[in-house]
């Protein structure tokens, strides 16, 4: 058992009937054994000595039951619930029951607890330790790329060679392409009913 975890300690006394939780107790989400229930049975003011085993039956808000095997130490019973109990937030409901060696083994209800499981995050999530300014990022981009040493000329432009490098080359011309290259081999572009050797020729449509 965690030694966080929260300790929740009834003493019940049998003649008196089943005891419920007043009010609720509250769950976190995503939390994994952080509650120990701790139940102590009397009957007629005497410690229950016939005390064999116990189960509690935790219902969950998309209504699976998970089912938890108590410890027994003379008259208590330890139940301390598994993170299967924290996966859904909503309204939750532990019910312990206790089976004796005597009356065949008889399970017989002796607590219920109300609660409910809050949520404790969300998949959103801002780091406040890493606070950015745009100098930082500026920095944290340059050292992602390796830039040139010095400013280009005019009309040029920045590219780059495939494996992170940068650098100033002539911009691409914005006029009419003069020629094609198939398989490494230039062929000029040109109109015309007739073609020639190396070159391609395109016929506009009539």
């Amino acid at each position: 058992m965690a030694d966080i975890a929260h300790m929740h300690i009834y003493t019940i006394e049998l003649q008196g009937g089943a005891i419920e939780q007043p009010g609720g107790i509250l769950f976190g989400l995503g939390d994994d054994a952080a509650d120990a229930f701790k139940v102590t049975l009397k009957q007629g003011g005497d410690n229950v000595s016939d005390l064999e085993s116990g189960t509690g039956y935790f219902v969950r808000p998309d209504g699976t039951t998970v089912i938890i095997a108590a410890t027994v130490s003379g008259n208590q019973l330890t139940l301390i619930l598994p993170e299967e109990c924290y996966e859904y937030t909503g309204e939750v409901k532990l019910t312990v029951k206790a089976e004796t060696t005597v009356g065949d083994g008889a399970e017989v209800t002796v607590l219920i607890v109300r609660g409910r499981v809050l949520i404790t995050r969300t998949n959103r999530v801002a780091d406040p330790g890493s606070t950015w300014n745009l100098d930082d990022l500026w920095a944290a981009l340059n050292d992602k790329v390796d830039e040139p040493a010095s400013e280009g000329t005019s009309g040029q432009a920045l590219m780059t060679d495939g494996s992170g490098n940068r650098y100033w080359g002539d911009a691409p011309s914005s006029g009419a392409t003069g020629s094609v290259i198939v398989d490494g081999v230039t062929y000029q572009l040109r109109t015309g009913t007739t073609g020639a050797a190396g070159y391609l020729t395109f016929v506009p449509e009539s």
